[in-house]
């Protein structure tokens, strides 16, 4: 399983572009990439991103006490970090061109409708509808980031969104959710591939980083596991 450098820094900027909070910053060395979030993701502030054959040299380095840590390795044993506890076990996978999606005219209810999100007005109802932030209320007018949810009439069933913001032909695919009871109808499938057809700005690739739960549906979609990722909080920030 190989994976390149250009593949991992897009789906990092990219990842950090579906998920940015003010005043974010990306620092990159030869060790490992650190993400410094402007307020905290899912609890995390400081981020880094190591290649697994990098690991020793970053575990040497002065770093911030609590932090996360995703190692890209290419094996599918997550090694074991002393001072670390496992928390998540995901898969970096890519679709080498969004030519390769399959038509999404014979799945799904007829009843069901996507959307990309632009008002505020909006975004705010479906942020109460799902009780989560679904929507990014800091990105609706923000370059490259594209946000999308799926009605069924005028109920919000399910949301996602893509960044297209380096010089590259991959987008990001990220946060897509589909409500539980509506789930095995195949409207995941269909958000997905309206989410990746329509990305701007000379995209004609994807990459995403998959739960096991989701796998088999990118799988369908044409991705490729390129890597597995394994992430860490360390035991001072669960404890």
């Amino acid at each position: 399983m190989l994976y390149s450098d250009e593949q991992l820094y897009d789906y990092i900027w990219g990842l950090v572009a579906c998920r940015y909070t003010y005043g974010t910053t990306i620092l990159q060395s030869s060790t490992e990439t650190h993400v410094q979030h402007g307020y905290p993701i899912s609890n995390r502030i400081h981020e880094f991103f190591v290649k697994q054959d990098h690991l020793q040299d970053f575990l040497q380095q002065s770093i911030p006490t609590e932090h996360w840590l995703t190692i890209i390795s290419s094996t599918s044993i997550p090694p074991i970090i002393p001072g670390y506890q496992f928390q998540t076990n995901e898969f970096l996978m890519e679709l080498e061109t969004n030519e390769d999606l399959p038509s999404s005219h014979k799945y799904s209810p007829l009843s069901t409708k996507i959307e990309q999100v632009t008002s505020y007005i909006e975004a705010q109802e479906i942020n109460t509808h799902f009780q989560v932030k679904a929507i990014n209320l800091e990105q609706l007018e923000q370059f490259g980031i594209q946000q999308y949810v799926i009605y069924d009439e005028h109920l919000p069933i399910g949301f996602g969104r893509i960044s297209s913001t380096r010089k590259s032909n991959r987008s990001c695919l990220d946060n897509v959710y589909i409500e539980p009871n509506y789930r095995r109808q195949g409207l995941a499938t269909k958000l997905c591939i309206a989410i990746v057809k329509q990305s701007k700005n000379g995209s004609t690739g994807c990459i995403l980083a998959s739960s096991e739960m989701g796998y088999q549906l990118y799988i369908n979609l044409g991705f490729k596991q390129i890597a597995y990722l394994y992430s860490y909080e360390t035991e001072q920030s669960v404890h």
